[in-house]
């Protein structure tokens, strides 16, 4: 790549990522779009997830990983480890690869933690949670991701609620604004339906709840 685009590359990201990561963190992220193909979006809303790899469909197409913004650097730095980890696994096994959160995903995404650990992208409070994550011989799962990324995130939100810590009877209310009852318990989320509307969607364990009262589970 010649340097004048790496330049204004590096110039677009820094003032379009400074509002969500650290500068060590944004150093540590700036080499995957200067070598991959790859490209992000930003989102403003979450219903299902906080981050998302997309696979090119046609040669030439780039990877497109996009993310929900959130004020802490942290958790949205561990998410977009997740998802560059979903886009390397793809790279270096393509079909091969045994699931989308196998052990390939799970040894990288592990890799990129441990490094930008070791490049001083967390602060110690929070290394103090991603030790109990990462020190084991053994890939991440998505599951012990997940959970990383939400205990960062309580470290700054000790009051933050989770969908997962629910009652199955429970009405809520999304960050959003949608209200949800709980349908059913689906592998990795669970199925809601919107009070107001009757649609149904899919909603991530860790999505944070505005507020919640009892009442029937019946649709």
């Amino acid at each position: 790549m010649e340097d004048e685009k790496k330049r204004q590359i590096i110039t677009t990201l820094t003032a379009g990522l400074r509002d969500y990561l650290n500068e060590k963190q944004l150093a540590f992220i700036l080499p995957y779009f200067l070598n991959y193909p790859m490209r992000l979006k930003i989102v403003h809303i979450k219903i299902s997830y906080w981050g998302l790899c997309r696979y090119p469909r046609n040669k030439g197409d780039r990877y497109l990983i996009t993310l929900v913004r959130t004020d802490i650097p942290g958790h949205f730095f561990l998410v977009f480890l997740h998802e560059i980890a979903h886009m390397l696994a793809h790279l270096e096994y393509g079909k091969e690869i045994s699931s989308s959160h196998g052990k390939e995903w799970g040894t990288i995404a592990q890799n990129l933690v441990v490094k930008s650990a070791r490049e001083g992208c967390f602060p110690d409070n929070e290394l103090a949670v991603i030790a109990r994550y990462v020190n084991r011989p053994v890939p991440l799962t998505n599951a012990r991701m997940n959970e990383m990324q939400q205990k960062i995130m309580q470290l700054y939100k000790p009051e933050t609620l989770m969908v997962s810590a629910l009652p199955p009877d429970a009405v809520f209310t999304l960050k959003n604004g949608m209200k949800m009852k709980f349908v059913r318990k689906l592998r990795k989320y669970f199925e809601c339906v919107e009070v107001h509307t009757g649609g149904r969607y899919r909603v991530n364990p860790d999505a944070e709840v505005v507020s919640w009262e009892k009442g029937s589970n019946k649709n």
